[in-house]
């Protein structure tokens, strides 16, 4: 059951939701563009997540956004539409 789970990409959507929202990262741009950046990072466990990600997002000094579109900058190379 759970392993067909593991395969909907609601399911993920779902849990990066939960991750961003324990951040206080609420909107759905970020919260796509968590689930693009986790993707292409081919990062399918939140647990495995970089500590320096998980610092940058954690840093409650800036909005929500600005954290996920900083760290798109950085991983990806562009902030996703």
């Amino acid at each position: 059951m759970i392993h067909q789970k593991l395969n909907h990409p609601e399911f993920w959507q779902k849990i990066i939701s939960l991750f961003c929202q324990s951040l206080n990262i609420a909107d759905d741009r970020s919260v796509r563009t968590m689930t693009l950046i986790l993707l292409k990072k081919n990062i399918i466990d939140l647990r495995y997540i970089p500590d320096d990600w998980y610092e940058q997002l954690s840093n409650q000094s800036y909005p929500g956004h600005i954290r996920v579109h900083e760290l798109a900058q950085q991983e990806l190379g562009f902030i996703p539409q």
